[in-house]
């Protein structure tokens, strides 16, 4: 059986629910709503309105592909400003959830978030640092050349820049109600971040992460940033590995694992899970996520809590 869960602040009467259900009809392929059951979920952000279906096949056509049922699914989910998993199999409680930081946990991106704070007047040191962070999160430079011409962009700025820098994050609606959740369920939480210290473990503190791991910045003997950080460089390769290590000191494979990403350094992680049936999540993911998640969250972090039949009232 497959299980199609929707969230949203909009589910609220039977109208809008024979809506979806007549939109699920016309799908690109057969699909039947064999059941349905609604439930509230409480957030930092808000009550929302958990809509869950368990959807039959029918007919003999072959299913899409998961890029092209996410799209779909995407159409569907901006019609009724919903997020939505797509699991084979009842939600179920993970035990290991990873979170990407930059742009997924937090709205912002460290180094940009750094920048805004040191850029002089008439300076382009934000636009400069925005190009390069852009270019990481898509298809242009590696993560780790980009990160390493981010930090040589704020060499010799002074290490209270990075502390009042990690003040200023805005962490992302219902993250706050996710986590907390997580972690009283007995999950093991991890924040999993190509970013840097101080601001990681500032971020990692606020929400209470069990675990944290980022990159370390390096400086001098007069508390001024050197321009480099400490090796090995965290990126795409060390996400996937930081969270498939943390499963198997415990006997967990992907199947128990939840990572929450937004871009290409997060691929590895979402990949290893999405290939093992685990809950694979982008948060306003970029397109070339779209064919390695089974989940999209673009309202409310708390989702994953439905997601995982977790905090329904």
């Amino acid at each position: 059986m497959t299980y199609l869960t929707l969230v949203s602040p909009q589910f609220l009467d039977n109208l809008r629910v024979t809506a979806v259900m007549a939109s699920l009809s016309q799908a690109d392929w057969p699909i039947q709503v064999a059941a349905w059951t609604q439930s509230s979920l409480a957030s930092d952000a808000g009550t929302l309105r958990v809509l869950q279906l368990q959807l039959l096949t029918q007919g003999s056509a072959p299913p899409p592909t998961v890029q092209n049922r996410n799209q779909w699914l995407l159409t569907l989910a901006d019609e009724f400003a919903c997020d939505f998993a797509w699991q084979a199999g009842a939600p179920a409680p993970k035990r290991l959830a990873g979170f990407d930081m930059d742009g997924t946990t937090v709205a912002e991106e460290s180094m940009v978030l750094l920048a805004q704070g040191l850029n002089q007047p008439g300076g382009d040191l934000v636009q400069q640092m925005t190009a390069l962070t852009d270019a990481a999160m898509g298809t242009g430079i590696s993560f780790e050349e980009s990160l390493l011409q981010r930090l040589a962009l704020l060499a010799g700025s002074p290490y209270e820049a990075f502390v009042q820098a990690s003040q200023r994050f805005t962490v992302n609606p219902g993250m706050a109600t996710a986590v907390a959740a997580m972690n009283g369920a007995g999950t093991l939480t991890a924040l999993i971040t190509g970013g840097y210290d101080p601001m990681k473990s500032t971020i990692a503190s606020r929400l209470g992460f069990r675990q944290s791991f980022g990159n370390s910045l390096i400086f001098d003997d007069n508390n001024r940033f050197t321009g480099d950080c400490q090796r090995p460089i965290l990126g795409k390769a060390a996400k996937a590995e930081i969270l498939q290590n943390l499963a198997a000191q415990h006997g967990w494979g992907a199947k128990d694992s939840l990572f929450i990403g937004d871009g290409s350094n997060d691929l590895g992680a979402l990949q290893w899970v999405m290939a093992g049936n685990g809950l694979a999540v982008g948060w306003r993911p970029k397109p070339m996520l779209l064919s390695s998640l089974n989940a999209i969250v673009q309202h409310n972090a708390a989702s994953l809590l439905a997601f995982q039949g977790l905090g329904g009232v």
